[in-house]
């Protein structure tokens, strides 16, 4: 006799996964989440293949890692987080157009001196079976910088790099909202009359009495942020990662000029004249003198032989200049302010424009554009040659001629004609590029075919 089954025997069943097995497993994983598929294997008897294939298909679990967070939220604080969220989503879905010209923030963030590349910056071309390029491990550098960054919607307004052992304390930071304010009248025009929507994180030094009482002075509207919720700064997804990226892979030394490009023209063949530079200081400051006072009036008697109308509008010639700082009358008809920037101007015309260079010249230029600014003085070029150009000026200002005067005197009224009032740190190298692009040798695709008399 032929026996066709099998007997039985005892043992784990061919078909494991029973109603009863996939129970069991589901109340082990409900009592810790953390079992590991072989202690459920060891606890029921359950094949490890079987387990895994219950828990996959039947219940649709996966192992994940926990995600690490700054702080965990307490309901109260994430009622808050909601609560405000909604109410700057509700800001900004009435205009966007007008919110995102209005809204200004800011940061800090770490620069070293050197940031390795990602992965993905050195990925290269390879033919297929070519084998993969290998790059050995490196690590930022010891060395950085704080940099705090204040930008919008159309570019970087204010950058402050942190000195070696300073902190951001609370005078510190109320310091740099005045200078966000200055930043944003010279660079933004007109933006401060739409009223700013500024927007900053719950750090200690930003919500110190000293910072709010800069930002209500300064005229900003302060977007609430939400408590412990660096996911909601724009800094870190719009601005940080692509700036780092960019300098990935540049070294930089710390106390060290690190230029990326060299400059168009040599500084060496700069010259700004110290005469038309007094000038334009006399110029700025005869007209935002007081006309009433009693400074004005001596210095119409002093100057009679020229028109008040010039006189009004400081035109003067470089002798009267010096008769003027000579003259003790003078001062002393000033009041307190415009004394201040005279001497002020004084200081600058003795220790920097001079055949004297001190080592400090930078704090007296300071000094001067501060007296200059309690003064009421608006910015003009010579100014602003003064106060973003100070490497050009050469060690003996005396020795400059009158040639190179009148040079700079002529490329200042055709720049005046040109910017018409829009200063940019950038204008001197713009301005070469177009006396470059002006030059009477360049060819161009058409030539006039007059003859031009002898």
């Amino acid at each position: 006799m032929i026996i066709t089954e099998d007997e039985h025997r005892p043992g784990i069943p061919v078909e494991s996964v029973t109603q009863e097995n996939i129970d069991k497993i589901h109340v082990l994983f409900m009592l810790d989440r953390r079992m590991t598929v072989r202690r459920i294997e060891e606890t029921l008897g359950i094949l490890k293949t079987t387990v895994d294939r219950i828990m996959r298909e039947h219940f649709g679990l996966r192992k994940l890692s926990a995600r690490w967070v700054p702080k965990l939220l307490t309901p109260d604080q994430k009622a808050v987080k909601r609560k405000l969220s909604l109410d700057n989503l509700a800001l900004f879905e009435a205009n966007p157009e007008e919110f995102v010209n209005r809204f200004v923030t800011m940061d800090e963030t770490w620069a070293h001196h050197f940031t390795p590349e990602s992965k993905q910056q050195s990925m290269q071309r390879r033919h297929s079976g070519s084998p993969p390029p290998k790059k050995a491990k490196t690590v930022p550098s010891a060395g950085k910088v704080k940099v705090s960054v204040f930008w919008d919607s159309e570019g970087v307004l204010l950058l402050d790099f942190l000195n070696k052992g300073q902190t951001i304390t609370d005078n510190y930071y109320a310091n740099l909202v005045k200078q966000l304010r200055e930043a944003i009248k010279e660079k933004r025009r007109g933006k401060l009359s739409r009223k700013i929507v500024y927007h900053q994180d719950n750090a200690p030094s930003h919500r110190s009495l000293q910072a709010m009482a800069a930002i209500y002075d300064s005229g900003f509207e302060l977007l609430p942020h939400a408590p412990y919720s660096p996911d909601l700064s724009p800094s870190d997804f719009h601005l940080f990662p692509h700036l780092k990226n960019s300098l990935s892979g540049i070294h930089f030394r710390s106390g060290y000029k690190n230029i990326a490009n060299l400059p168009l023209i040599d500084s060496e063949n700069i010259y700004l004249p110290p005469l038309h530079i007094k000038l334009g200081l006399m110029k700025n400051f005869v007209k935002a003198m007081d006309r009433n006072a009693s400074g004005f009036a001596y210095l119409k008697q002093k100057i009679s032989s020229i028109s008040e109308a010039k006189i009004k509008e400081g035109i003067f010639v470089g002798p009267q200049i010096r008769e003027l700082q000579q003259d003790g009358n003078f001062q002393n008809s000033l009041n307190e302010v415009e004394a201040a920037a005279w001497n002020s101007f004084r200081n600058v015309c003795k220790n920097f424009l001079g055949s004297v260079k001190v080592e400090n010249y930078r704090d007296i230029v300071n000094d001067l554009l501060l007296s200059y600014k309690a003064l009421g003085c608006n910015m003009s070029l010579k100014i602003h040659f003064l106060h973003s150009h100070l490497d050009f000026f050469p060690d003996n200002l005396g020795a400059v001629s009158d040639e190179h005067g009148e040079r700079f005197h002529q490329a200042i009224s055709s720049m005046e004609k040109r910017y018409q009032g829009k200063w940019s740190p950038a204008m001197l190298a713009d301005d070469c590029w177009a006396l470059k692009r002006d030059l009477p040798q360049t060819t161009y695709r058409r030539k006039s075919t007059v003859t031009a008399f002898q």
